[in-house]
Formats: structure tokens, C-alpha cells, sequence
């Protein structure tokens, strides 16, 4: 996959979670960085791709350089704002 522009258009799933942009997503994973390792669940908003496990999601994350969000943590913004 090419390298995401700071304006692509993010996936449906990304969008109801209020992430319209890239720069939108790359936010929110700054915000959880520190307890991104403690996850069960990750998604990808540039390929609506859901992880199971963080070292499939880290492999993703890095390899591609896109910015996989811990999901959980994105669907509940309390949490989200504490990590």
C-alpha cells in the first residue's frame, strides 16, 4: 500500500470513532502510546484491518508505518485520554 497523504479519507469504522484523517489517527495513537502494549484488540483505520494480538498489530504498525490504535482503547475516549 502506498504511503498515506495526512488528508486520506480514513475507513467507516475509523470515522464513527471520530478519526476522519490520518493526522486524525496518528493523534490518537500518540495518545495511548503509553499503554498500547496492553491491548487485545488493534485496528488499522488506513486498511480496516483488525489484530488480535499487539506483536501482529506492532508488525503492521512498523512495517507498513501505519498508525495501528489499541481499539478498545479508541472506542472508549476516557481511556483513551489516560494512556
Amino acid at each position: 500500500m502506498d504511503r498515506p497523504s495526512r488528508e486520506t479519507v480514513l475507513a467507516a469504522s475509523a470515522q464513527a470513532m471520530g478519526l476522519t484523517t490520518v493526522t486524525d489517527a496518528k493523534a490518537a495513537l500518540l495518545r495511548q502510546a503509553a499503554a498500547w502494549w496492553q491491548g487485545s484488540l488493534y485496528y488499522c483505520p488506513l486498511c480496516d484491518e483488525e489484530f488480535r494480538e499487539a506483536d501482529a498489530a506492532a508488525r503492521h504498525l512498523i512495517g507498513l508505518k501505519h498508525p495501528v490504535l489499541r481499539w478498545e482503547a479508541a472506542s472508549w475516549p476516557d481511556i483513551e485520554a489516560e494512556g
